[in-house]
């Protein structure tokens, strides 16, 4: 039971490797910068709407294998 539960782990983790090393740089960060609330005034909410827009569209143009044709 145990050695199933880590193998499906460990494909789950190369599978999603950018997850987590973005996670643990974040992680690291936080004891190299403490946690306070000018945290807050980080999010740039235009920026991040903006980047979401973006993966939007490519996921849809992904969808309807614009890039295979075009390519």
């Amino acid at each position: 039971m145990a050695k199933f539960f880590f193998s499906n782990l460990w494909i789950f983790f190369k599978k999603n490797f950018v997850m987590f090393a973005a996670f643990f740089a974040a992680l690291i960060t936080c004891f190299i910068i403490p946690v306070d609330r000018e945290y807050l005034e980080y999010f740039d909410l235009k920026t991040l709407s903006c980047l979401f827009c973006v993966l939007c569209v490519v996921c849809a143009l992904k969808n309807i294998k614009f890039f295979y044709i075009l390519a």
